[in-house]
């Protein structure tokens, strides 16, 4: 039997590699999304790279307002756009109905970084630091969309100018996935799923919540970025300086609201600046605290031999992945030995300490079943000494 085992694990490999190699398990990064200027049921949703390039799309869950999309291993500066079709709703909370999200109407993020099953937020507010970071987001999905330079430190910078300019504290989390409103739940407790929902409904009598939003959005221009991805902000003219005062005004009535019903999640607004100083940028930034990250496995093979060798490979927004390991193997660098003869568990944990803009990532820990010499089948069905695992 051993002999038999032996002998088609080796008629494997000797086929794949007839075939030109072997064969990488696919990488699967699901993003999962949440518009919310209410909830937004039956949107078209796209994932581009910083270049425009789509990478995934799909369209809205008609109950929940949620998508998970596969980015397919990529997980770091990408551009989300929700837009509207002919048949997609929004639920509007100044009416307290759902109403019509036109082809016309659209919401953007932007995505420093995620791990596979972390959850973003699409809004209002996520659009205006998209703009602040230098994204065309009217253009974003068409043949006339010119990339800018994204990175971490610029994603972070426009968030906190997104916050200085609405008055809301440099801890909000303001790229997070809210709870939205809905019909059955029209003013969430959620934090920031609460201070939109009463935002929204500080729009003028006979308008409607998407009006108000987008006026919002309209009157932020579009910063201009160097190729290094550093931001250059244009300075908010006259008009649309009336329209944000407006903005920080509701979002002061609104977060008032919210921590009067929910005391323990409180907002506590500041006073806005709609164009600040290196300096105030800089201490706001500081204030909001690092990125969040996460690690990526490159592959999800599980399975080796006694006596195989593999490279580790993971990576993370922050910088390099180190690895450490326990069981039927070892560790040097990204090289990873399976050293036990019977066979075992093999367990790597992914580190990374982080760096200027990226807190340190929650370490992650793969196992790898190691079979004995002639045994097993490799359970993921491809590999060999070599591998990356």
């Amino acid at each position: 039997m051993r002999l038999n085992q032996f002998f088609f694990a080796a008629l494997t490999a000797l086929l794949l590699a007839a075939c030109g190699g072997t064969p990488t398990p696919a990488t699967v990064s699901n993003m999962v999304l949440t518009p919310a200027k209410g909830a937004c049921l039956g949107c078209t949703v796209s994932v581009y790279s910083q270049a425009g390039v789509l990478l995934a799309s799909g369209t809205t869950n008609t109950t929940t307002g949620k998508i998970t999309l596969d980015t397919a291993g990529n997980t770091s500066l990408l551009l989300v756009k929700v837009t509207g079709n002919s048949t997609a709703k929004y639920f509007d909370e100044k009416t307290g109905t759902e109403q019509s999200f036109a082809s016309t109407a659209s919401m953007v993020t932007v995505v420093p970084s995620f791990s596979s099953g972390g959850e973003i937020g699409v809004t209002p507010l996520t659009t205006m630091a998209a703009k602040l970071a230098g994204v065309d987001t009217a253009a974003l999905g068409s043949g006339t969309f010119v990339a800018q330079t994204l990175t971490a430190a610029s994603i972070q910078e426009a968030g906190a100018r997104t916050l200085l300019l609405l008055g809301l504290p440099p801890t909000f989390k303001l790229f997070a996935a809210p709870v939205p409103a809905t019909l059955a739940n029209p003013v969430p407790t959620d934090t920031y799923g609460g201070l939109l929902a009463r935002l929204g409904a500080t729009a003028a009598a006979g308008s409607s919540a998407l009006a108000l939003f987008d006026s919002f959005v309209a009157a932020v221009p579009k910063s201009t970025v160097s190729t290094a991805g550093v931001i250059t902000p244009v300075e908010i003219a006259t008009t649309a300086l009336a329209t944000l005062t407006t903005a920080s005004t509701s979002v002061a009535t609104a977060a008032a609201a919210h921590t009067a019903a929910n005391p323990t999640l409180a907002i506590t607004t500041v006073t806005p600046v709609a164009n600040p100083t290196a300096s105030q940028v800089t201490a706001a930034v500081t204030a909001g605290g690092k990125l969040a990250q996460t690690i990526t496995w490159s592959t999800t093979r599980t399975a080796a031999y006694f006596g195989w060798t593999g490279t580790l490979s993971a990576t993370a927004p922050g910088g390099t992945v180190t690895f450490t390991s326990t069981g039927a193997c070892t560790v040097s660098g990204v090289t990873v030995t399976f050293t036990t003869a019977a066979g075992g568990s093999c367990v790597i944990t992914a580190a990374q300490a982080g760096d200027a803009s990226y807190g340190a990532a929650p370490s992650v820990a793969k196992t790898i079943t190691v079979y004995a010499s002639g045994s097993g089948s490799g359970s993921d069905g491809s590999g060999g000494t070599g591998s990356s695992f």
